[in-house]
């Protein structure tokens, strides 16, 4: 990841070079958009919140002048309402709800009449749906029934790709929406509903891993997804199968923590699994039990926040596992 940085760092010095030569080239305006965002990415997932906001900020607001010169252009649009979309989930994580909710309302709205236009596209009513989702996701806690409206429209729409075979990432996009409804259905207690839209995301999920095993992500989101289940079947007093669950969870975690030592996120989400499952313990009554999971937790959690200090992320998630534990 730090080599990927200083990739995009240098691209956009070399992209804002070329600008300076022909500051009217829409083509190299669009590039320098996408290093911002794919930078804005890479931060992002290493926990550098204020980093990656400042080049999601910066691809928006160099695509928003693109697409007010040339308002019809579909791939300029659709850059605009992901960029858009990455700003607004980043806000989210930031405690900006409202900021959040609003970049991702303007995605929706740039790509619904896209989506209808061009129907005989698939990759437009996908690209509909993962911002629908991501919608849902920010409006889970602020405004719960559009949050299950949007989710389950775009479950409508992915489920209709699926029929016609016309994506071949769709069953990834799917799993995704299948956790983030059961993630509301957790919310208001219709946790036997939540384990039923968790097992149908792992089924995909599952399928995805065997037929790609070195696409990393499928592992780590497959690990997640057991994580979420096993909290789900603690809730349900499914003792056996919540321990089960979380067991496959943690081994895949612990596998990915070892196989890509300077990924951080990996062992963080490790410390994350267990703490979850502790505190799912916790609330059955298993405190003897949970009390060796909070400190395996608070070890791996420690050791991400050793290696990246100035993230604040790293320091908030630890200081949570702390007061678990207490």
């Amino acid at each position: 990841v730090a080599d990927a940085i200083k990739e995009y760092q240098t691209a956009q010095d070399l992209l804002e070079q070329l600008l300076g030569e022909q500051p009217h080239s829409a083509a190299t305006s669009a590039q320098l958009a996408v290093a911002h965002n794919n930078l804005g990415l890479l931060y992002a997932a290493r926990g550098e919140a204020e980093l990656a906001r400042k080049e999601y900020e910066a691809a928006v607001a160099i695509q928003q002048r693109l697409l007010f010169e040339h308002a019809d252009d579909v791939q300029l649009a659709s850059a605009f309402a992901e960029y858009q979309a990455n700003l607004g989930m980043l806000l989210d994580q930031m405690g900006d709800s409202s900021g959040a909710a609003k970049n991702l309302n303007s995605a929706v709205g740039v790509l619904r009449p896209i989506a209808n236009k061009l129907s005989e596209e698939p990759q437009h009513s996908r690209n509909l749906a993962i911002a629908l989702n991501n919608l849902s996701f920010v409006l889970r806690n602020c405004d719960f029934a559009a949050a299950e409206r949007a989710v389950r429209e775009a479950i409508a729409i992915l489920d209709r790709l699926a029929e016609g075979s016309q994506l071949e990432d769709g069953q990834n996009d799917l799993a995704l929406c299948y956790n983030n409804l059961a993630a509301l259905q957790s919310q208001k207690d219709n946790w036997a509903e939540a384990v039923a839209s968790h097992q149908r995301a792992i089924v995909l999920q599952e399928q995805m891993v065997r037929k790609s095993p070195a696409i990393v992500r499928y592992r780590s989101e497959l690990a997640t997804s057991l994580n979420n289940l096993g909290v789900a079947y603690c809730r349900v007093n499914k003792v056996r199968e919540a321990d089960a669950a979380f067991g496959r969870s943690r081994d895949m975690f612990a596998e990915l923590a070892q196989d890509y030592p300077d990924e951080l996120s990996f062992r963080s989400s490790l410390a994350a699994q267990l703490n979850n499952q502790a505190l799912a313990m916790a609330g059955m009554g298993r405190h003897a039990e949970s009390l060796p999971i909070y400190r395996a937790a608070i070890e791996a959690q420690r050791t991400c926040r050793e290696r990246n200090p100035n993230s604040e992320v790293m320091r908030e998630l630890l200081s949570k596992m702390y007061y678990n534990y207490g």
